[in-house]
Order: C-alpha cells, then structure tokens, then sequence
C-alpha cells in the first residue's frame, strides 16, 4: 500500500448542448429559447404572476408603445389606490387621535 488515493470517474458524459439564439433575438433583448419559454403563459397560476400583465405580454410581442402606454395606466391606477390608501390611515389616525373618555366600571 502507498497511501495514495485513488479517484476513479465514469466516461463523460454530455449535458447540455448551447442552442443558437433565434434570429430576431436582438429584437427580444438576446434571449435564448429557454429564456423566451420561460414566461410563456400556463394554467392554473396566481393572478399576481407577471405572467398575466398585459404589458408584459405585449412587450414580448414586440408591441412596446402599445406597452408602454398599458404600463403607463397600471402604474397611475396603483398610484390611484395608493393615494386612497393614504387617505383612509389618514383619517383613521384623525380618529384615533381624539381623547377617550373613561368610565368606572
């Protein structure tokens, strides 16, 4: 024994093959196949997944104004319900603001 070890491994084995971008990538900000797959829209998923914004999917059409302009009318509507959400701690802090009285039991 010469106290060496001794490593052993299986014939290689190939595990991925790189695929060519399609031709229009430069247009879909590079991406590969698997890359433009992977937000293809599915069955069955929350209604939060970006997935369903019509922005999203318009841009990956390639209809960016069109997207833009939908982007544009999400973003004000969120403005919208944030103002109104403001507006309502608001005037629950008012609310809370104003003196208890206290009462023996």
């Amino acid at each position: 024994k010469n106290n060496q070890a001794v490593i052993s491994t299986a014939p290689t084995k190939r595990l991925w093959v790189r695929q060519l971008p399609p031709d229009n990538s430069s247009e879909m900000y590079s991406f590969t196949n698997l890359t433009l797959q992977l937000n293809q829209p599915e069955e069955d998923i929350a209604p939060t997944d970006s997935r369903n914004r019509p922005d999203q999917r318009l841009m990956e059409l390639g209809r960016f104004e069109e997207a833009n302009r939908i982007k544009s009318q999400l973003e004000e509507k969120q403005r919208q319900k944030r103002r109104a959400r403001e507006r309502l701690i608001s005037a629950e802090e008012e609310y809370s603001e104003t003196p208890l009285s206290t009462q023996p039991d």
